[in-house]
Parts: C-alpha cells; sequence; structure tokens
C-alpha cells in the first residue's frame, strides 16, 4: 500500500506539472511570452496537484474508517 501511495503521489506531481509547465513553457517560446505562461503553467499544476492529492487523501481517509469500523466489530 505504501508504494501505491507513493507512486500516486509522485504522478500527481508530476503530471500535471510536465502537461501544464510543458504547455505553459511551449505557448511561452510560441508567442514570444517570456516566462510568463510558463509561470500560470506551473501555478496551474500547483493547483492541480493540490486538488489531486486532497480527493485521494479523502479516499484513503474513507477507506481506513471503514477498515477501522470492520475491526471493531470483529472485537
Amino acid at each position: 500500500m505504501a508504494v501505491s501511495i507513493t507512486a500516486y503521489t509522485a504522478a500527481s506531481i508530476l503530471g500535471p506539472l510536465i502537461v501544464f509547465g510543458g504547455g505553459g513553457y511551449y505557448i511561452g517560446t510560441y508567442f514570444g511570452g517570456g516566462k510568463v505562461f510558463l509561470f500560470v503553467g506551473i501555478g496551474i499544476a500547483f493547483i492541480a496537484t493540490n486538488t489531486l492529492q486532497f480527493f485521494k487523501i479523502r479516499a484513503l481517509l474513507r477507506k481506513m474508517d471503514r477498515e477501522s469500523g470492520k475491526n471493531a466489530g470483529n472485537q
């Protein structure tokens, strides 16, 4: 379980960073906007990463609550 959480965390950080940061870099290069689009892309990636992490942690907490409820009933 720890390996899957680590893999998900790495993917949810690197994925948006590559997509939005790379897209911002490309748009900045294409339109000649300098680094502004790159930083906007990184900002969007930051928001997307935090959103992905929030929903994953919320799902894990719900799963842990269900598991602890099952274990409490068995004792």
